[in-house]
Parts: C-alpha cells; structure tokens; sequence
C-alpha cells in the first residue's frame, strides 16, 4: 500500500545559490563583451565597395538567366507540330489506349485525318453495342 504524500509536508528551502549582487552586475557585463569585440571585416569587402559588389552579382547574375535562356531558344527550332506529324498513328493509338484517363478531346485529334479507327479499339459490331445500350436504363446512368 502506497503511503500518502502530502507536499505540505516537505522542506520549502532554496536549492539553488546565486552570487550576490549578480543580476544587478549583470546587464553591465553583456555590455562589456559586446562593445569589446571589433568588427570584423572581410578581405573580399576591401577590394571593391558595397555597392559595386551588389552591381557586379546582380549584372553576373542577368547574363547567367540571359545565356541559359538565348540556348534554350536556338536549340527549339522545330515546330511542335512537325514533331507531332514525324510520330506514327499506331504509336499514338498505342499510347492512348494504355492510358487510363482517354477523353474524347483525345481521339478527335486523332479523327482530323479522317480515318476510321474505331475497329482498332472496339472489339464489337453495330449491332451488339446497340443490344448493350438498349439494356441500361437511362435513370441509372445518372446516378
């Protein structure tokens, strides 16, 4: 059985001793070590002004953007669209059809050529799919 602890019943005296007069002599010395270190300058701050060196990064930085970007530029000389014509149609079947999200927007490119290629995805005549969407109700392809 646990005995019963009472936390009046404990000794109230001062762990801990501060030295006398310590917080009073406190701010005083904070100050002395702050005031007592010189500043320290850097060797690279001496050759050129601060201004100047703000000048020199930002300009180093402006050609750096203005190289990557001219590269960028002359390296895109193809029009997208003669690289889309380069790729062949069963490919871009291929394609679509192994991903899972296929809109309609999608195969409408597909029908600017005027090809027929819906024998290559649906597998099923006219009639059957006819069979397939008089079965359906119309209420319930709604919910």
């Amino acid at each position: 059985m646990k005995p019963n602890f009472n936390l009046e019943d404990l000794k109230h005296e001062n762990v801990y001793n501060v030295p006398e007069n310590y917080f009073d002599k406190l701010p005083n010395r904070i100050m002395q070590r702050v005031t007592s270190t010189p500043a320290e300058t850097s060797e690279a701050g001496s050759w050129f002004p601060k201004p100047l060196r703000l000048a020199l990064a930002g300009s180093g930085f402006a050609a750096v953007f203005a190289t990557v970007f001219m590269l960028n530029m002359q390296e895109d000389k193809t029009p997208r669209a003669d690289m889309l014509a380069q790729v062949p149609q069963t490919e871009i079947m291929n394609y679509l059809l192994a991903t899972e999200q296929m809109e309609r927007s999608d195969l409408a490119i597909l029908n600017a050529a005027d090809q027929d290629l819906t024998h290559e995805f649906i597998a099923a005549n006219s009639a059957e799919i006819r069979h397939e969407l008089e079965e359906i109700p119309l209420d319930e392809s709604y919910y």
